[in-house]
């Protein structure tokens, strides 16, 4: 199992990647990306059935993460199913969906986790996110500056 990022890792890099597909990868730390600093955009893609400790499909340590029509499906960690951010800023936006990802801890589909990250979630479809009645919590935010609009 590879420590960081089971198909991308990136630090200090500026990446955009459009109409990507990651599956079936597997990490500790983001089951398909590990963003350790930089500017990562996907404005299209999926992130499917990836495993990981922390962040099924993405780790967010630093950085600027830009998730535009992006369907984030089937991902599984123990901290953080979809995405787990530690630092940074991450935009959820325009159709961008979470859908069956778990998280095994009941610390949410979608984690946030320090007072220096921030996350905005714009028109975007968030009913797993925002559901209340799950085997998890749907969102965890811990000292964290977030933002919804469209919904």
């Amino acid at each position: 199992m590879l420590p960081y990022g089971g198909a991308l890792f990136m630090t200090s890099s500026v990446v955009m990647m459009t109409d990507v597909t990651m599956t079936n990868n597997t990490s500790n730390w983001g089951g398909a990306i590990y963003q350790n600093s930089g500017e990562l955009a996907i404005p299209s893609g999926e992130l499917s059935n990836n495993t990981s400790k922390w962040g099924g499909a993405i780790y967010q340590a630093k950085g600027n993460l830009s998730l535009n029509d992006v369907v984030l499906s089937g991902n599984e960690s123990v901290w953080g199913g979809g995405l787990y951010q530690a630092g940074g800023a991450a935009v959820l936006t325009e159709n961008t969906k979470f859908d069956g990802n778990t998280a095994n801890r009941n610390f949410g589909k979608v984690l946030v986790k320090s007072k220096n990250a921030e996350l905005a979630i714009q028109n975007s479809e968030t009913d797993e996110i925002l559901r209340p009645f799950d085997t998890a919590l749907s969102l965890y935010l811990d000292e964290v500056d977030w933002e919804v609009d469209g919904m």
